[in-house]
Protein backbone atom coordinates (compact mmCIF):
# COMPACT_ATOMS: atom_id res chain seq x y z
CA UNK A 1 0.00 0.00 0.00
CA UNK A 2 1.47 3.56 -0.74
CA UNK A 3 0.72 6.59 1.26
CA UNK A 4 0.68 10.25 0.56
CA UNK A 5 1.24 12.56 3.28
CA UNK A 6 0.40 15.90 2.56
CA UNK A 7 1.02 19.08 4.80
CA UNK A 8 1.57 22.46 4.97
CA UNK A 9 3.35 24.44 8.17
CA UNK A 10 4.18 27.58 8.74
CA UNK A 11 6.89 26.88 11.80
CA UNK A 12 7.39 23.41 11.82
CA UNK A 13 5.23 21.74 14.12
CA UNK A 14 2.28 19.80 11.45
CA UNK A 15 5.95 18.94 9.65
CA UNK A 16 7.35 17.12 12.57
CA UNK A 17 3.85 15.36 12.60
CA UNK A 18 3.81 14.65 8.85
CA UNK A 19 7.44 13.07 9.22
CA UNK A 20 6.47 11.33 12.00
CA UNK A 21 3.08 9.74 10.41
CA UNK A 22 6.15 9.06 7.47
CA UNK A 23 8.33 7.21 9.52
CA UNK A 24 5.59 5.08 11.00
CA UNK A 25 3.65 4.01 7.81
CA UNK A 26 5.89 1.58 5.49
CA UNK A 27 6.30 2.84 1.65
CA UNK A 28 5.10 6.21 2.28
CA UNK A 29 5.71 9.42 0.65
CA UNK A 30 5.58 12.99 2.31
CA UNK A 31 5.58 16.15 0.86
CA UNK A 32 4.16 19.91 1.26
CA UNK A 33 1.16 20.43 -0.40
CA UNK A 34 2.77 23.42 -1.78
CA UNK A 35 5.47 21.49 -3.71
CA UNK A 36 3.22 18.38 -5.00
CA UNK A 37 2.32 18.32 -8.52
CA UNK A 38 2.25 14.28 -8.60
CA UNK A 39 -1.09 12.49 -9.44
CA UNK A 40 -3.29 11.72 -6.35
CA UNK A 41 -4.63 8.37 -8.38
CA UNK A 42 -0.56 7.35 -8.17
CA UNK A 43 -1.29 6.61 -3.98
CA UNK A 44 -3.69 4.05 -2.38
CA UNK A 45 -4.26 6.29 1.14
CA UNK A 46 -4.25 10.28 1.19
CA UNK A 47 -3.72 11.61 4.46
CA UNK A 48 -3.66 15.70 4.38
CA UNK A 49 -2.59 17.53 7.69
CA UNK A 50 -2.53 21.93 8.77
CA UNK A 51 -2.00 23.89 11.15
CA UNK A 52 -4.92 25.75 13.34
CA UNK A 53 -4.51 29.52 13.52
CA UNK A 54 -6.96 31.63 15.19
CA UNK A 55 -9.52 28.51 14.65
CA UNK A 56 -8.87 28.75 11.46
CA UNK A 57 -7.47 25.92 8.98
CA UNK A 58 -3.99 27.00 6.98
CA UNK A 59 -5.57 28.44 3.85
CA UNK A 60 -3.79 26.15 0.98
CA UNK A 61 -4.71 23.07 3.25
CA UNK A 62 -8.68 24.33 3.42
CA UNK A 63 -8.50 24.75 -0.63
CA UNK A 64 -6.64 21.21 -1.18
CA UNK A 65 -8.99 19.48 1.02
CA UNK A 66 -12.09 21.40 -0.76
CA UNK A 67 -10.34 20.61 -4.48
CA UNK A 68 -9.41 16.67 -3.22
CA UNK A 69 -11.46 15.46 -1.00
CA UNK A 70 -12.56 12.39 -2.89
CA UNK A 71 -9.06 11.22 -2.87
CA UNK A 72 -8.00 12.21 1.30
CA UNK A 73 -8.36 9.24 3.44
CA UNK A 74 -7.76 10.82 6.11
CA UNK A 75 -6.43 14.36 8.18
CA UNK A 76 -5.13 16.12 11.02
CA UNK A 77 -5.22 19.45 12.20
CA UNK A 78 -2.20 20.62 14.74
CA UNK A 79 -3.07 23.31 17.13
CA UNK A 80 -1.79 23.62 20.62
CA UNK A 81 -5.85 24.86 21.94
CA UNK A 82 -6.54 21.56 22.96
CA UNK A 83 -9.56 22.24 24.72
CA UNK A 84 -11.04 23.20 21.33
CA UNK A 85 -9.95 20.52 18.97
CA UNK A 86 -13.38 19.11 18.49
CA UNK A 87 -14.97 22.17 17.92
CA UNK A 88 -11.85 23.37 15.29
CA UNK A 89 -12.59 20.09 13.66
CA UNK A 90 -16.06 20.42 13.16
CA UNK A 91 -15.69 24.10 12.37
CA UNK A 92 -13.30 23.68 9.78
CA UNK A 93 -14.15 20.17 8.32
CA UNK A 94 -17.92 19.82 6.00
CA UNK A 95 -20.35 17.43 7.42
CA UNK A 96 -19.74 15.08 4.64
CA UNK A 97 -15.75 15.25 4.62
CA UNK A 98 -16.34 14.22 8.55
CA UNK A 99 -18.63 11.62 8.26
CA UNK A 100 -16.63 9.33 5.89
CA UNK A 101 -13.11 10.62 6.93
CA UNK A 102 -11.08 9.85 10.18
CA UNK A 103 -9.79 13.75 10.89
CA UNK A 104 -7.54 14.21 14.25
CA UNK A 105 -6.46 16.61 16.29
CA UNK A 106 -2.53 16.04 16.68
CA UNK A 107 -1.20 18.61 19.24
CA UNK A 108 1.33 21.39 18.21
CA UNK A 109 3.99 23.35 19.47
CA UNK A 110 5.35 26.99 20.01
CA UNK A 111 8.32 28.01 17.86
CA UNK A 112 9.36 31.19 19.31
CA UNK A 113 12.57 31.86 17.51
CA UNK A 114 10.74 31.54 14.03
CA UNK A 115 7.96 33.70 14.94
CA UNK A 116 7.89 37.53 14.31
CA UNK A 117 6.88 40.08 16.84
CA UNK A 118 3.06 40.03 16.44
CA UNK A 119 3.50 36.03 16.44
CA UNK A 120 5.26 36.21 20.05
CA UNK A 121 2.47 38.82 21.53
CA UNK A 122 -0.14 36.70 20.17
CA UNK A 123 1.31 33.73 21.57
CA UNK A 124 2.39 36.37 25.05
CA UNK A 125 -0.81 37.30 25.29
CA UNK A 126 -3.31 33.78 24.79
CA UNK A 127 -0.32 30.99 25.73
CA UNK A 128 0.81 33.32 28.68
CA UNK A 129 4.30 31.97 27.31
CA UNK A 130 7.19 33.35 26.17
CA UNK A 131 8.88 29.90 25.75
CA UNK A 132 9.40 27.44 22.75
CA UNK A 133 6.27 24.34 24.22
CA UNK A 134 5.55 21.26 21.89
CA UNK A 135 2.57 19.36 23.08
CA UNK A 136 1.87 16.44 20.58
CA UNK A 137 -0.85 14.04 21.10
CA UNK A 138 1.18 10.62 20.07
CA UNK A 139 -2.16 8.59 20.66
CA UNK A 140 -4.35 10.64 17.81
CA UNK A 141 -0.99 10.31 15.93
CA UNK A 142 -1.10 6.57 16.35
CA UNK A 143 -4.77 6.62 15.51
CA UNK A 144 -4.20 7.71 11.91
CA UNK A 145 -1.79 4.87 11.57
CA UNK A 146 -3.76 2.06 12.45
CA UNK A 147 -7.11 4.37 10.54
CA UNK A 148 -5.54 3.41 6.93
CA UNK A 149 -6.32 -0.45 7.15
CA UNK A 150 -9.93 0.97 7.67
CA UNK A 151 -12.27 2.28 4.45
Amino acid sequence: MRTLILYESKHGATKKVAELLGEKIENSVVAKISNFFGKLHKYDKVIVGGPIYAGRLNPVVKKYIEKNGEHIHSAFISGMRHENAEAEIKDNFSEEFLSKRQVEFVGGAYNISDMNFLEKLIVRVVAKTKYSKEEFNYENIDKLVKGLTVR
